[in-house]
């Protein structure tokens, strides 16, 4: 069973995080990190900012927390177009049409 990676989008609440989205990266871990290594934000909480993007590794239906990042919503737009980008250049690579 191969491990799968994605990078989930929570905000931060006053009642704790409330998760509401995730981008599915593959199966390499090596090319999940470059992603998300790609990113922008910081891994300490910024005053005033309430997202957080989470890279998870799930192995056997377990999610596992790799690195987080804690952006502000200009970041997320930026963030989601890198994401994007990038897996259509996976998909690409994966269909032989790199």
């Amino acid at each position: 069973m191969e491990n799968k990676y994605a990078v989930t989008l929570s905000l931060l609440v006053p009642i704790g995080l409330h998760t509401y989205g995730s981008f599915f990266l593959g199966t390499d871990r090596r090319e999940a990190k470059n992603i998300f290594g790609m990113l922008k934000g910081k891994t300490e909480p910024i005053q005033g900012c309430c997202i957080q993007m989470e890279l998870c590794e799930e192995i056997s239906g377990i999610s596992i927390s790799i690195a987080v990042l804690h952006c502000c919503s200009e970041n997320l737009k930026d963030n989601i177009a890198v994401i994007s980008r990038e897996v259509f250049r996976i998909s690409q690579l994966e269909r032989g049409h790199g």
